[in-house]
């Protein structure tokens, strides 16, 4: 029998239980998120002025496990978080631009610039580049011009937008390694020194329309040092690195992080611990704390709505009621029926078979 085939019998089984039901919501209001968090324990909605339980439930009733999103933000690891992600981080800053979500439609006039910044090179590497929307040769240069090590120093090659050599070097033992690592590894601090210089100096200029801004950095809110071919957890130990399933100049980037990092003089850059993430130690993106709502007041908004569904829902709404809870983790993951059913929504169904 296929693992399909066993999936697909044990949601048959499932679906016999006297639990099912609450069992299938549990995973259903999950939108298709590929690793939950399993909760077990109970909770409440008691009067506010009494105690009295007007609802209660508990994870014994929702298939032995509450089942929570992840919440991760990294497309590669759960593209259905990701893209809540990536549509909160949409609305962050396009409130910071027009308004909207509690901000003042007076930030519509504040000064502002959309400005893209190029890291230094540090080496040459293929690339897409295209003229009046022609694709362009990647690297044009006179044939027979070969670097110091052997190689062409040019590539007449017109590469597609997912060609795996875009970004790799020409010639690997040209490229800076060590200097790639160690400006990943204070891009921060460079950047907190730019963007402090940088409010001296600006001064208002004309730019794209707000949404295109906005869409333009929340495409790159779930992207992370995986999107290059590396790996989305952190690398433990040493022997390691002759598994990973990475491209050469990748490899090489891990491999400069482990050992740089164990030199002293950068110990405090803590590469090893930042190897997958090519010494990379920030986030994608930061903002002022005066500019836009955030992202936790999103989530709470989010949080906010769907509890007053369930207390809709429940009849609950004209009663003064807290919700009181005990919960504890439990683990993580899908049953195979349940990774079934999750899939489903997926891929458009309702968990009905539509």
């Amino acid at each position: 029998m296929t693992e399909a085939s066993e999936a697909v019998a044990a949601l048959i089984e499932r679906a016999g239980r006297s639990d099912f039901d609450g069992w299938r919501r549990s995973v259903l209001r999950l939108g298709g998120c590929t690793n939950p968090i399993h909760l077990v324990g109970s909770a409440a909605y008691v009067d506010a002025a009494t105690g009295a339980a007007l609802h209660s439930y508990t994870s014994e009733a929702l298939g032995g496990r509450l089942l929570v999103a992840c919440g991760n933000r990294r497309a590669t690891v759960c593209p259905t978080c990701a893209q809540l992600y990536r549509a909160d981080t949409y609305q962050l800053i396009r409130a910071g631009l027009v308004g909207g979500k509690a901000v003042a439609e007076t930030v519509s006039g504040h000064p502002r610039v959309f400005a893209t910044l190029t890291a230094p090179s540090f080496g040459p590497v293929h690339s897409r580049r295209e003229r009046g929307g022609r694709v362009l040769a990647c690297r044009p240069r006179k044939a027979g011009e070969y670097c110091p090590h052997g190689a062409p120093v040019g590539c007449h090659t017109r590469h597609a937008e997912d060609s795996p050599r875009l970004g790799e070097p020409l010639c690997p033992r040209c490229y800076d390694y060590a200097g790639a690592v160690l400006w990943q590894a204070q891009s921060g601090e460079l950047w907190h020194r730019f963007t402090l210089e940088l409010r001296r100096v600006l001064a208002r200029r004309a730019g794209l329309s707000s949404s295109a801004v906005a869409g333009y950095i929340a495409k790159y809110a779930t992207k992370g040092a995986e999107s290059a071919g590396a790996v989305d957890g952190r690398i433990r130990h040493g022997k390691d690195l002759a598994t990973l399933p990475v491209r050469d100049h990748v490899l090489r980037m891990i491999g400069t992080c482990w050992w740089l990092g164990a030199l002293p003089s950068f110990e405090e850059l803590r590469l090893r611990r930042w190897a997958h993430m090519l010494g990379y130690r920030g986030h994608f993106s930061t903002k002022s704390r005066h500019y836009s709502t955030t992202l936790g007041v999103l989530r709470s908004a989010r949080a906010e709505h769907r509890e007053r569904e369930q207390r809709s829902a429940l009849g609950l709404d004209d009663r003064d009621a807290v919700l009181v809870g005990q919960w504890r983790y439990a683990g993580r993951g899908y049953s195979p029926e349940a990774a079934l059913l999750a899939a489903s929504v997926r891929e458009g169904g309702d968990g009905h078979g539509h």
